[in-house]
């Protein structure tokens, strides 16, 4: 029998597999930082000098976080990833609307170049709404222009638009920088994510803000606006305070789970290090009743299709080697954390 080369190779992990949702027994290779085979079989075709032994461990593709700040957790970009790391959050899009309301543009690119040499992917959501307010109601630190949003764009590092927060003037006439780039980029490039900030938004005025393509939101919600939300298209970001048992139910009942995903929006530097970013919103759904193959699938699979990071979010062939490790499922327990093939 001809065999294959890896660089190295993963044996007897019960391993998630994100098409059907379940874990199989599996050897996993990785060559090149990415997956090259997994093998149900555990046949032998594939080699590698550098191996690890998983017997008894669960293997999981790496946490995806597609909605939050970092500034909200005083800590700079590297030291924030750090953590994350160690947590099994292996790719983030931060939107840093926090800093350039302080900064502006220079901020966004500060922060973008501080996160440079970060332990996991940082991907950015280009901020819409500086000043957040107006300049008669706030003193800011820089304005956004249509422009410069149209050049951060072009940055292979930004993924989508930032949370649009002003809903309630967006959707009657306006002068706003943002109705000016969204009016443009829809002329350019119908698939490009644009993120939504919309509590409480319904019926007509609900609408009219989906009608700009602002086809994401992470809010608050009561279950009618939650309803109206799936129905019209939306898709939807729950965070800790949404993540309760009857939002759980509703999406179960409805089978609605290909249309979400867990964020964590802001977490504070004490809770980061006492509770957990991402993961703990896992292990939270889990004691909530959501089995854990569904739990890991919304915290992986379903952002990186909401961010057309299609190189990643499933252990599959040609996929980017992120994952993790488990040494407890019920736990949700990290043993450890791979980006790009390597433990980090």
């Amino acid at each position: 029998m001809e065999t294959e080369r890896a660089d190295f190779l993963v044996r007897g992990a019960m391993v998630y597999n994100s098409y059907f949702k379940k874990f199989v027994p599996a050897d996993v290779s990785v060559s090149g930082g990415k997956f090259l085979y997994i093998d149900p079989r555990r046949s032998g075709a594939v080699e590698a000098d550098d191996t690890v032994d998983a017997e008894g461990l669960y293997m999981v593709p790496g946490l995806i976080d597609i909605h939050m700040h970092i500034e909200s957790s005083m800590l700079t970009p590297g030291a924030f990833c750090r953590r994350l790391a160690e947590c099994g959050v292996t790719t983030i899009v931060s939107e840093p609307h926090e800093m350039a309301n302080v900064n502006g543009m220079q901020g966004v690119l500060d922060m973008i170049r501080a996160g440079e040499n970060s332990p996991v992917d940082i991907f950015y959501g280009i901020p819409s709404c500086v000043p957040s307010t107006s300049p008669e109601l706030e003193t800011t630190g820089g304005i956004i222009t249509c422009e410069e949003m149209e050049g951060l764009k072009e940055n292979p590092w930004v993924a989508c638009v930032g949370e649009v927060m002003n809903y309630r003037t967006i959707i009657r006439e306006n002068q706003l920088e943002i109705t000016r780039f969204l009016k443009q980029l829809r002329e350019k490039d119908r698939i490009f994510p644009i993120e939504g900030h919309c509590p409480a938004l319904l019926d007509l005025d609900l609408a009219k803000f989906l009608y700009l393509g602002i086809n994401g939101d992470h809010t608050e919600h009561s279950l009618e606006e939650l309803e109206q939300r799936f129905a019209n298209g939306m898709f939807m970001e729950i965070q800790e305070k949404m993540l309760r048992r009857e939002v759980l139910d509703y999406i179960r009942e409805h089978g609605l789970e290909e249309h979400f995903c867990f964020v964590t929006d802001d977490v504070m530097a004490d809770t980061l290090c006492i509770q957990g970013h991402l993961d703990a919103l896992v292990r939270r759904a889990m004691e909530l009743g959501m089995p854990a193959e569904q739990a890991v699938y919304n915290a992986s699979f379903t952002p990186a299709r909401r961010m057309n990071l299609l190189d990643r979010g499933a252990i599959a062939p040609g996929k980017i080697a992120d994952f993790l490790l488990l040494s407890d499922l019920d736990t949700f327990a990290v043993s450890a954390t791979y980006k790009n093939g390597k433990c980090i």
